[in-house]
């Protein structure tokens, strides 16, 4: 692609790029990591800014989406950041985190037995995978190696010392 110029969006300026198709491309500037997010694209310069124009607005909206996280604690979402696309949450105890799109949470409304419920499942298979690891680092081992160095051990004993060559 090719950068052809750069276009004011909303007050800002952003690059346009045009592939060697005709389809044109509205980039956000590069970040720190040299990568440019594409807001809009079409095979019309007034398309691709439309596009761009309505990405930009979304990345304005915030909103309140209230959340129970996997280990009990009460959050809200309210935003996707500008860049990376994660989700912006602030916990109860007013912790800020930024997390992956996908990841799962509880709903709001989940009722405080089912949630202890499922908080003491989990502890349960907390101990119970601590104990299965004690057990099999006790009395595991990789049968393949073994049977291996129990064949080279045997071999080892059969074999007859080579005679020596003279030069």
């Amino acid at each position: 692609m090719a950068v052809v110029g750069t276009k004011e969006i909303l007050g800002q300026e952003y690059d346009i790029d045009v592939s060697k198709y005709g389809v044109f491309y509205i980039k956000d500037v590069a970040g720190e990591d040299g990568r440019s997010d594409i807001l809009g694209s079409g095979d019309t310069l007034d398309q691709a800014t439309a596009k761009a124009r309505i990405e930009l607005n979304k990345r304005k909206v915030k909103v309140q989406v209230p959340f129970i996280t996997k280990n009990g604690q009460r959050g809200m979402a309210t935003a996707l950041h500008g860049r990376n696309r994660k989700v912006l949450t602030t916990l109860a105890d007013g912790a800020k985190q930024a997390v992956d799109q996908h990841t799962r949470v509880f709903k709001p409304d989940m009722p405080k037995e089912v949630l202890d419920s499922y908080l003491d499942k989990v502890q349960r298979e907390r101990e119970l995978t601590a104990e299965i690891r004690k057990i099999d680092k006790e009395w595991e081992f990789s049968l393949g190696q073994t049977v291996i160095a129990a064949i080279n051990e045997a071999a080892a004993a059969k074999a007859k010392p080579l005679a020596r060559i003279k030069s």
